[in-house]
């Protein structure tokens, strides 16, 4: 049994495999949630990096769209 740590059981979940390593999933993702079971910054890959900032970007977008019609009396 490896001792690297991986993500198990996603049946009651609906999440999206995000990674997978040696065939063991190592990363997923649901909404706006990502999880991991490594250290991504160790890596030198810079994707789930790319990934939280697209996901930040998106949020704050977003946000700005829902004020930005508050201002104009628009729900």
């Amino acid at each position: 049994m490896p001792r690297d740590p991986v993500i198990g059981l996603l049946e009651p979940l609906r999440v999206a495999v995000g990674g997978r390593a040696d065939g063991r999933i190592v990363a997923v993702r649901q909404r706006d949630l990502v999880a991991t079971s490594f250290h991504p910054e160790l890596t030198g890959d810079r994707r789930v990096h790319a990934l939280f900032v697209d996901i930040v970007r998106r949020h704050l977008a977003e946000r700005a769209g829902a004020a930005a019609g508050d201002e104009r009396g628009t729900p």
